[in-house]
């Protein structure tokens, strides 16, 4: 350091530029764990992946990490977030298509035979694999529910806009214009997600009894407007479960009560939401 003479202007001290060191966010490291973890189970290198779901062109090998990747998706997702939905459902058709259900079907047909040690195990991974399936199929359905149910208040969204333009004087939007080819789109979509639900239930349907899945089996009537047959398959799900409704079940029974025009139950229902699931609790003494 040079000398420092009295009188003398101090020396400016050095500055030292910040490092900054790009930290990978969670939803990234997320992904390239999985990736990893694909490629190392299977031996091949891994699929594709994007946003923090699989590419739908992707052929993954490991069951298990394609299960739990599911699960994890499928806690997280946002019902009312079409993107966190779709991710959703290319994850289910993932698990789906890793399953070689022809193999399984032929491994659960044959008689258990205790003394036979090999089939005794294809037997076992027989059955994890359709319950892995099972759970796919399950959670495929109830995405599908929910991007039925966005699409269908899009669509009605659109048509509430066309009718009250039409009720001021406004006329209505000619064929070909964007606003007509926007109400067309709405209900296109509307009508394609509920075929897919459709599709999805009924492959369900063919390793589950439908008594086994109730709310899916709500959410199928609701969808076609068989609101009745959507409350009493929900109330059968309902009446199974061993602990308290859950806010998102009982505000379902609520808007199936106000759809049917039972206002009566739905004031009794509307009280017990408050009542379990208030928005705040008093202070306490």
């Amino acid at each position: 350091n040079p000398p420092f003479f009295p009188g003398a202007a101090a020396p400016a001290a050095a500055t030292v530029a910040p490092v900054t060191v790009a930290v990978p966010s969670v939803a990234s490291r997320y992904t390239s764990l999985l990736a990893a973890l694909l490629k190392e189970s299977g031996g091949s290198p891994a699929p594709a992946v994007s946003g923090g779901s699989l590419a739908p062109s992707s052929k993954p090998p490991a069951l298990p990490v394609l299960s739990l990747h599911l699960g994890h998706l499928d806690a997280l997702a946002a019902r009312n977030d079409a993107s966190a939905l779709a991710s959703v459902l290319a994850a289910a058709e993932a698990v789906v298509a890793e399953i070689d259900v022809t193999k399984m079907a032929a491994a659960l047909a044959v008689a258990a035979d205790l003394e036979d040690a090999a089939l005794t195990k294809e037997k076992e991974g027989a059955e994890g694999d359709k319950k892995a399936l099972l759970v796919a199929l399950r959670a495929k359905a109830l995405a599908l529910a929910d991007l039925h149910k966005l699409a269908a208040a899009a669509a009605t969204t659109a048509a509430a806009t066309t009718t009250a333009a039409s009720g001021i004087g406004v006329a209505a939007p000619q064929s070909g214009t964007p606003a007509a080819e926007s109400g067309k789109s709405g209900k296109s979509e509307s009508a394609s997600a509920l075929s897919a639900l459709d599709a999805a239930i009924s492959a369900l349907h063919r390793w589950g009894a439908p008594s086994e899945h109730p709310k899916i089996c709500a959410a199928g009537h609701a969808a076609h407007g068989r609101h009745a047959l959507a409350l009493a398959a929900l109330d059968e799900a309902l009446g199974k479960e061993k602990g308290v409704p859950t806010k998102a079940d009982v505000e379902a029974r609520l808007a199936l009560l106000r759809t049917l025009g039972w206002e009566h139950l739905a004031t009794g229902v509307e009280a017990q939401l408050l009542l379990s699931y208030p928005k705040a609790y008093p202070p306490g003494f």
